[in-house]
């Protein structure tokens, strides 16, 4: 960790670093804390934390695909219950091409490819930082991440000796947000960083509990109590202390304060066994930042259970823990978590020290099974089996020495889902104006799935959809042209790729028919829009040639409809001469086709609120009209709210308010969706001109033109003082 400050003018503002690590693997939820003050640090208004991601991206990935792989690590984060935090993307690309990331109005997250940050001198082992920049009180003014392209390199496709972009933006995500690293080996907040891992894209509980202490938004229980040892009885600084639920698994956690006093917080209602355990291996103090006393002379123990209720705070009382154990488990030369698959058998290698035969070894889940282990001293290995029909999740390791000294590694193993496998995607071609509907096909697809195609996040339920275990449903967004890999990322982390999976292409597209319905014995006039439609091409309903086709240009193409056999939905082809062809539907009915003639009056005022009499041949009692529509697709326009149908060839409107000018005037059968537009069928008038008015602001009696005068040098006076702060804000910027 490396700090910076400057105090001026009795003004404290720190600058803190927070970092990722790698080795051989990157740990209480712990707060970032003012290490001068003590304050925890936070963000003044956490709901709306906004965020950039660089358009320039890292050299190692040429696709733009960093940036869904950031967007994901963003959701990650908002999707946390119970918390106001909120992460905002800022997506105008007037910021994202901004370099100047050091400004206070801009948190950008970058790759620092040259080390022109000063954060990653050669030989560093830095992957990534977050500096970070707040007052004395804890309230952060600016936070960037910068990822260390100078040393390291990156992907977003499993490529080996690179670095996962989603699994370090998650990390470095939570200390933009206040959070310091975990005392956890598999949260996301732990300090240490692997090639192979993917597993810190998806929050643990501690991260949720951290979300929740700094920035609650609703009430949630506590558990208070205190931590001493029981040989003199002088309390223990920065122990952890864990509650573990009622299905074994850990939920929440913090460290006591110098005092040996702690608080659990955002606890959902259940029951909760307790724990403290020393940050000794693998997180460590030196992992943590400033302001926090970490005392690790003392051995894990078990405090007892407590049940927890929404909103109540529950006090333990003093818990004792023993002198230091012989035995250890955990060293951050291991990769944390340890994945472990649902319905399969892993075999576990963990390191630590007194790991000797005699010892016992278990999980804190009791589902899951745990072989006999095999004790090398300063390892153990063992077999671990997940039954099917495990929850997800972590859950701790145990072990105990001959002599009765207890060891305890937090979230040590991730119990994680078999990887989702992408079989085909159907078609496996569109247009790049989007709008194609896929089929993915698979296995291995739980709710909650994300789908990447090229630079796209599609999320279940705002994108795509998880019809069941094998099938994901989405509409394409538009996009560049080219070929993309097909990526369904799970909840957890996991990913399947369909390599080169679908191909956005310049092709003939239908984008409206209108209307898009028409009675069965033909004669519907049709438009459609698109793009690509070449001269030649011809129309077909259900294989039936239509008439009349006239293409207008590159975008529009008329026609009128030939008698059909059937009623129904049908297919719509456009066929160009080179052979490809577009799609889309039209519909025949038994209903004659709506036809509007003329409006009676043909103008009114711009207001509106003029009855007119519109009259035509064959206009249904389920009659929608507008005015002001796009003649070729239907669309826009202010609708009527008063229609009143008098026959079939009569009905009565109540203009509604439009700007002045010729209208459009569209009937629609809203039952069938035959439609009918009368050009320029209506006239808005522009009312006369009245003369000229001049605004003016009247000073109080007497004070000729003094007040507005000072009122406006008054303005002057805010801008000139809020623009001096603003340059004061910059210059304690300067680390030092």
């Amino acid at each position: 960790m490396r700090r910076s400050a400057l105090i001026r003018d009795g003004l404290v503002v720190l600058g803190l670093t927070a970092c990722c690590w790698f080795g051989a693997a990157v740990s209480a939820h712990v707060r970032l804390k003012n290490p001068v003050s003590g304050s925890y640090l936070k963000w003044g208004d956490p709901t709306d934390v906004t965020v950039v991601i660089s358009a320039i991206g890292s050299d190692d990935i040429t696709d733009g695909s960093h940036t869904p792989a950031i967007q994901n690590a963003i959701a990650a984060w908002n999707e946390v219950g119970g918390t106001t935090a909120h992460l905002r993307e800022v997506v105008t690309s007037v910021q994202r091409e901004r370099t100047d990331w050091e400004a206070n109005d801009l948190h950008m997250i970058l790759f620092d490819e040259d080390n022109s940050s000063g954060y990653f001198p050669e030989g560093s082992a830095t992957v990534a930082v977050t500096p970070i920049w707040f007052f004395s009180n804890g309230r952060i003014s600016d936070a960037d991440i910068l990822f260390n392209g100078a040393r390291f390199e990156f992907t977003t496709s499993g490529e080996e000796g690179k670095f996962d972009v989603q699994d370090v933006a998650t990390h470095e995500l939570g200390h933009l947000l206040g959070l310091d690293h975990s005392g956890w080996a598999g949260a996301s907040m732990y300090p240490y960083v692997d090639e192979s891992v993917t597993l810190h894209r998806s929050l643990s509980l501690d991260e949720v509990g951290g979300l929740r202490h700094a920035y609650p938004s609703a009430s949630f229980g506590k558990i208070t109590g205190s931590v001493s040892r029981e040989q003199g009885g002088g309390p223990v600084a920065g122990a952890h202390v864990v509650a573990r639920s009622a299905d074994g698994r850990p939920a929440r956690s913090i460290l006591t304060n110098t005092a040996g006093d702690f608080t659990i917080f955002g606890l959902d209602e259940g029951t909760y066994t307790i724990y403290v355990d020393p940050l000794d291996q693998p997180v460590s103090p030196s992992n943590i930042g400033g302001g926090w006393t970490i005392e690790t002379d003392f051995g894990s123990a078990r405090a007892g259970t407590v049940s927890v209720t929404a909103g109540s705070t529950h006090d333990l009382g003093a818990l004792f823990v023993p002198p230091s154990a012989g035995i250890a488990l955990g060293r951050n030369s291991d990769n944390y978590p340890i994945a472990c698959v649902i319905g399969e058998t892993d075999f576990v290698l963990v390191r630590g020290s007194g790991l000797l035969p005699g010892s016992l070894l278990s999980c804190s889940d009791p589902d899951v099974v745990i072989g006999e282990p095999t004790w090398n001293g300063w390892s153990v290995m063992f077999q671990v089996t997940i039954p099917p029909g495990t929850p997800t999740g972590h859950v701790d390791l145990e072990a105990m020495s001959s002599f009765g000294e207890l060891t305890i590694l937090p979230a040590a193993l991730e119990i994680a889902p078999q990887a989702p496998v992408v079989m085909s995607v159907v078609p496996a071609e569109g247009t790049i104006i989007g709008g194609t509907d896929l089929l993915i096909q698979g296995s291995g697809f739980r709710p909650g799935a994300r789908v990447v195609l090229g630079d796209q996040v599609y999320a279940d339920g705002e994108g795509c959809e998880v019809l069941d275990s094998s099938t994901i449903q989405l509409t394409t967004a538009a996009a560049a042209v080219g070929t993309r890999d097909v990526v369904v990322i799970d909840p957890a982390g996991p990913e399947g790729r369909r390599v080169s999976g679908y191909s956005f292409q310049d092709l003939p597209t239908v984008q409206s028919v209108f209307p898009d319905a028409g009675n069965s014995a033909g004669g519907t006039h049709v438009t459609l829009t698109g793009v690509q439609f070449s001269s030649g091409a011809t129309v077909f309903i259900n294989g039936v040639q239509q008439a009349a086709v006239t293409w207008i240009d590159a975008t529009k193409i008329e026609f009128t409809t030939q008698s059909s056999p059937s009623l129904g939905t049908q297919l719509l082809e456009v066929v160009h001469p080179d052979g490809t062809r577009a799609s889309s539907s039209f519909e025949f009915t038994a209903a004659q086709d709506p036809q509007l003639h003329l409006c009676s009056p043909a103008s009114g005022k711009r207001r509106g609120g003029d009855v007119i009499t519109l009259r035509g041949r064959s206009l249904p009692r389920e009659l929608g009209v507008w005015f002001g529509v796009d003649p070729d697709t239907g669309t826009g326009g202010v609708i009527a709210t008063e229609v009143t149908w008098i026959n079939e060839t009569t009905i009565e409107v109540v203009t509604p308010a439009h700007v002045p000018g010729h209208v459009d005037v569209l009937i629609m059968d809203m039952s069938s969706g035959q439609a009918d537009t009368l050009s320029e069928g209506f006239q808005y008038e522009t009312p006369p001109a009245t003369g000229g008015a001049c605004l003016s602001v009247s000073a109080p009696p007497g004070a000729g033109g003094g007040p507005m005068l000072s009122f406006l040098f008054g303005l002057a006076l805010i801008a000139l003082a809020s623009r001096a702060a603003a340059g004061a804000g910059n210059s304690l910027r300067r680390a030092v």
